[in-house]
């Protein structure tokens, strides 16, 4: 277990740490992205969601080995449980129900990166007939 005070980041986007995701016991954390703001133009933290006790964070980059495509920031004081990759790799390997229900909840989400590959891939013709659930 880690403890975080508030406003302590665990997680920076774009960084290549990965090594473990986090689950929440206690306490709240905010998800942001920094990206270019719709109203303004400009480049900006946008706030994503807010996590609490239970939730996950940090298990896109373990599973796709990628750069974190968020920042996660504890918005109070936090205890984090820390899922290593090995740990988690013998989670998928031996429980095919945890494998399942874990790739289900990335596809769910729009990061950067997935919004990307969407709207590149679409423009290939071959392409264009693939279902969504493809990627």
């Amino acid at each position: 277990m880690d403890f975080h005070e508030p406003d302590q980041k665990v997680i920076l986007q774009g960084y290549r740490e990965t090594d473990a995701m986090y689950l929440i016991s206690q306490g709240s954390c905010k998800v942001s992205i920094f990206d270019r703001n719709e109203k303004t133009g400009k480049m900006t933290d946008i706030h994503v969601r807010t996590l609490e006790s239970h939730d996950y964070f940090g298990e896109i980059s373990l599973v796709h080995d990628s750069v974190r495509t968020a920042t996660v920031t504890c918005t109070n004081y936090c205890t984090l449980g820390k899922i290593s990759l090995r740990t988690l790799y013998d989670l998928c390997s031996n429980y095919a129900f945890f494998r399942k229900a874990l790739m289900n909840s990335i596809k769910l989400y729009d990061d950067q990166i997935k919004v990307f590959l969407h709207a590149v891939l679409r423009n290939i013709p071959y392409l264009q007939d693939v279902s969504e659930d493809t990627f």
